[in-house]
């Protein structure tokens, strides 16, 4: 398997430039830097009310649609599926965002829209589209991982924000090698640092 994916800092520091990054080839991973966000004060403040242990992998809010349909492998496959309508997709986005405080709930959401526009043109034929705010504190992933999505979208808004390789930077036979173990720092011999609110 070739590995040649690269991590791509996007300029300009919008979501257009964050979509024509991500159609680069070998375009791994694509992350602007927003700097941080208007109401970090807001949401820091919240969050240290939140308890990331009542929370199922520190998940505080989901929703899933369908929005194109999936492929039909099985010869009995129904081809009836009913796909997300724009109605479905701002209800959910609306779902979403239902119990964040009004000071920041806004932003979120249009964060989130314009998330869900750009995903659904970087990937039209995927099938599934999931929308989740997450509250990690201590919960946020502690090794490094290979996603398994077609494709993901963060937004840390407060924090230290995440850290992303590029392919060459993966010892990936060491990789493999650790699966199961708890910790496997060794793997990357470097990264790139995204920041909060990128």
């Amino acid at each position: 398997m070739s590995r040649r994916g690269t991590v791509v800092r996007a300029s300009p520091a919008t979501f257009a430039g964050l979509e024509k990054a991500a159609r680069r080839q070998n375009a791994k991973g694509v992350y602007i830097e927003r700097g941080p966000h208007t109401k970090a004060a807001q949401i820091a403040t919240w969050l240290n009310g939140q308890e990331e242990e009542d929370l199922m992998f520190g998940e505080f809010a989901s929703a899933q649609l369908l929005v194109a349909p999936p492929p039909c492998e099985d010869s009995d496959c129904d081809d009836d599926h009913e796909l997300a309508t724009e109605e479905d997709v701002e209800a959910a986005l609306d779902q979403l965002v239902s119990e964040l405080p009004d000071s920041f709930r806004a932003a979120v959401r249009d964060d989130a829209a314009a998330l869900v526009r750009l995903s659904r043109r970087l990937s039209p034929a995927t099938p599934w589209l999931t929308l989740r705010i997450e509250i990690l504190h201590e919960e946020a992933c502690w090794r490094w991982h290979q996603d398994g999505y077609c494709g993901r979208t963060l937004v840390c808004y407060v924090g230290p924000g995440t850290l992303a390789a590029d392919d060459a930077q993966v010892d990936w036979d060491a990789f493999e090698a650790s699966m199961g173990e708890e910790d496997n720092e060794h793997v990357v011999s470097s990264c790139h640092e995204i920041p909060t609110n990128a």
